[in-house]
């Protein structure tokens, strides 16, 4: 496949290479295409075959892609895009004519990107532009375009605004192909220069858009404006990820940027709303949990890494009996989204998503959060959040806030503490939790069995089950966490209700098995494997209706960089999967790294099922998590099954 790109592309490129640029004043349009090409191009051609789709869209010369390439090793079309120097080229009537070379320059820096907006502004009249960032995502915290030339260097939303300034109302639409950028931040950031945003909330397959239909339409309509292209786009986008078999978790979605202040001033008011409940963990609860309920993109469990990007719409729906202000914003949204598309997997996506420490990442995270917020009331609820994930209650910040008003300068000495209590693996409970567990014991009907204090109810956000595996070796092997429990809200009684089977691969090898989120229709997991000696993450959709696993591909989830993964791969037969565990020594409980299974490989129409447990020993653990995100475990209960599938309990 990267040969034949290659090949493509010289051949696309003979006729007009090195030769300037015809006519370019008076276009319909011009897009720039700020093409970071990363290991998306160098280890799989992702670039490249945009770069031919634009071609092959035929587009006049009234219609321009204009793009400038950099930040990767290695491009497939070496002999046509220098892989050690920068380069613009010019794209239409199905050729692509090289414009200019330069030395090498940091896509991740913002001063290329300023350097290639002066440029074209000068060299490009045109009625409507528009302007495309490529490559990964990584939503409002570390941007987009990372340079892997140089050490993943990459463009925030603050320094997309500091190229741009000065362009103010220059575009027609300002567009991200790449993961997970359809965030109210980010909206917030490309405001002033743009009409509209083009984005995904979620991961976006390698494929990423459709530039065929995209140039194609541009070429039958070159009046239409931001919104009718990006419908195109968005349609585009699906239907080739339908037809590739990588829809279930695509979104894309277009924004009228003039709508953003009024949606951030709804955000506003419920975030006031949001930070008043905060004094009372009974009001929180409600609040939280929704949150947890409602969609959320990228990462989530260690292995992944975090994102913590939470669909607005979907939160505000799933808050709204506890908080009316969440009508407004719901209103207001419906406003700024002008049309928006989602797989099978993504039903509750609204399309613009907004940032939520899930899982508390430390001060940096929330600095940039605070700098890219558009709505203080929000922005002060998560900082009253953060304060929780410190001391196990949000009170003590309501008071705070109260005393201090505007100056929320004391917060930092909060900050720092957070960087210190990162988690780490294990099973160590937290110390400032103010879940207390009253009681633990078998019932009569030989069930592991909590009983929590009235008070640790209005704390508790989630209960799930952690499962360990002991072959008998002095090394248990983790299978992950499911959400098998029964919950006693008003008697504060939490009780297993697990049957003895477990995710497995078709020859029996148990998985370990994340649970991602819970969705009315579906589940979402991950499970950690090696894919073609890859360390990736299996995604996994569990469909509640058809009572089966449906298996989405392999996503490796945010690099150490922030980066997200783009490419989902899909599982092709002969594929080779290694399910990884984590793994502890069974006397210290010390987190040992991971290990590998068995190589399994894949057959068509591969997917998971539910399978008994093989009979060996288990550690079953409760593992309850507060509305702060932390986290307390139980005592370990253990637990035989038998060769006929039965389940004994250890009384001690």
């Amino acid at each position: 496949m990267k040969k034949m790109v290659s090949v493509l592309l010289s051949l696309a490129l003979m006729a007009g290479l090195w030769l300037p640029a015809l006519a370019n004043e008076g276009q319909d349009w011009v897009i720039f295409v700020y093409l970071c090409g990363t290991d998306l191009e160098s280890e799989g051609g992702a670039a490249t075959a945009d770069l031919i789709e634009m071609m092959e869209a035929g587009a006049g010369g009234n219609i321009r892609f204009v793009v400038q390439t950099g930040g990767t090793a290695q491009w497939m079309a070496a002999d046509v895009i220098p892989s050690d120097r920068a380069a613009r080229f010019d794209i239409y009537d199905e050729d692509m004519f090289a414009l200019w070379e330069g030395p090498q320059q940091n896509m991740g820096d913002p001063a290329t990107l300023r350097g290639f907006m002066e440029w074209g502004f000068d060299q490009y009249s045109a009625q409507r532009y528009g302007l495309v960032l490529w490559n990964h995502g990584s939503g409002s915290i570390n941007g987009v375009c990372f340079d892997e030339l140089h050490d993943f260097d990459s463009l925030s939303l603050a320094e997309i605004g500091e190229a741009l300034s000065g362009y103010e109302d220059r575009f027609e639409f300002i567009g991200f192909d790449a993961c997970l950028m359809a965030t109210i931040e980010t909206a917030q950031a490309v405001s002033p220069f743009a009409d509209y945003m083009i984005a995904s909330e979620e991961l976006e397959p390698g494929s990423g858009w459709n530039y065929k239909a995209f140039g194609s339409f541009l070429r039958d309509n070159p009046q239409a404006d931001g919104a009718q292209l990006g419908q195109v786009v968005a349609d585009s986008f699906l239907s080739f990820n339908q037809e590739n078999g990588d829809e279930e978790i695509s979104t894309l979605s277009v924004t009228r940027l003039a709508a953003i202040p009024a949606l951030a001033q709804a955000m506003d008011a419920a975030g006031w709303k949001m930070l008043e409940a905060a004094a009372s963990s009974a009001r929180l609860k409600d609040i939280t949990r929704g949150i947890h309920r409602a969609e959320n993109y990228g990462g989530n469990t260690p292995e992944e890494g975090y994102t913590n990007m939470v669909d607005i719409g979907s939160m505000m729906r799933e808050i709204e009996g506890s908080l009316p202000e969440a009508r407004q914003v719901l209103e207001a949204l419906d406003e700024a989204v002008v049309y928006r598309v989602a797989g099978s997997g993504r039903q509750q996506s609204t399309g613009l998503s907004v940032y939520y420490p899930l899982q508390v990442q430390g001060s940096k995270e929330y600095e940039v959060f605070k700098a890219a917020s558009p709505s203080e009331g929000y922005r002060r609820f998560v900082a009253g959040m953060l304060y929780g994930a410190q001391s196990g209650d949000a009170a003590g910040y309501v008071s705070q806030q109260e005393e201090q008003g505007e100056d929320d300068s004391w917060f930092d000495s909060v900050l720092s503490v957070l960087d210190q209590v990162q988690p780490q693996p294990g099973f160590s409970s937290s110390q400032q939790s103010q879940l207390e567990i009253m009681n633990a014991y078998l019932d009569e009907e030989g069930s592991y069995t909590l009983e929590l204090s009235p008070e640790s109810m209005d704390y508790l956000l989630t209960a799930t089950f952690t499962l360990l595996m002991d072959e008998g070796e002095g090394i248990l092997y983790s299978l992950g966490e499911d959400d098998e429990l029964e919950i006693d809200e008003e008697g504060g009684i939490i009780r297993d209700a697990f049957a003895g089977m477990w995710t497995a691969l078709p020859d029996g090898q148990l998985l370990s098995l994340y649970l991602l989120e819970q969705a009315g229709e579906y589940n979402l997991y991950s499970a950690p494997v090696k894919l073609n000696g890859r360390e990736t993450n299996l995604r996994v959709l569990y469909d509640w209706d058809k009572e089966a696993f449906r298996v989405i591909g392999g996503w490796d989830g945010l690099d150490e960089n922030g980066a997200s993964g783009k490419e989902i791969i899909k599982i092709m037969p002969g594929d080779s999967i290694v399910p990884l565990y984590e793994a502890y020594d069974e006397e210290s409980g010390e987190y040992l790294g991971m290990e590998e299974g068995e190589a399994y490989a894949a057959q068509d129409g591969f997917t998971i099922e539910y399978m008994q447990l093989p009979a060996a020993g288990y550690y079953y653990s409760f593992t309850l998590t507060d509305l702060f995100g932390l986290e307390t475990y139980t005592d370990f209960a253990l637990f035989e099954v038998d060769e006929e599938g039965e389940i004994w309990f250890d009384a001690q």
